[in-house]
Parts: C-alpha cells; sequence; structure tokens
C-alpha cells in the first residue's frame, strides 16, 4: 500500500461567542484538525500578521459580529 500522509488543518476561528468557539474547536479537533481562536476582528487580523502567508488553511467568521 501507498505511503500515509498525515497533514493537520489549522483554521483560525473568529467567534465572539466563547461557547461557539469552543464548540467548533472541539469539532476540528475531533476532526484530527487543530485551531487558534480569536473573540474579534482585531484579535484575528492580529494573529494572521503574526504568521507566514497560508499558515491557516482557512478562516471560519461569524457573519453578525458585534461592532
Amino acid at each position: 500500500p501507498p505511503p500515509s500522509i498525515a497533514y493537520v488543518i489549522l483554521a483560525l476561528i473568529v467567534e465572539d461567542s466563547r461557547m461557539n468557539r469552543a464548540i467548533l474547536s472541539e469539532f476540528l479537533k475531533r476532526s484530527g484538525g487543530e485551531s487558534d481562536t480569536a473573540e474579534n476582528g482585531k484579535i484575528a487580523v492580529d494573529l494572521i500578521d503574526e504568521k507566514p502567508a497560508g499558515y491557516y488553511a482557512c478562516i471560519l467568521m461569524d457573519a453578525q459580529m458585534p461592532t
């Protein structure tokens, strides 16, 4: 059989609800992924700026963030 290739999906979860962040993080973990979290857009942008381009495979963002 061909060798298995292991990779981990790393997502950034941007969600103001602590409970929703925890649920999404756990879902990704159980699916073999990992995540960083941010409670608002400012923190998310700071995290993205700190990492190299392409670090996050995807960004999961709440569509109705408070202002």
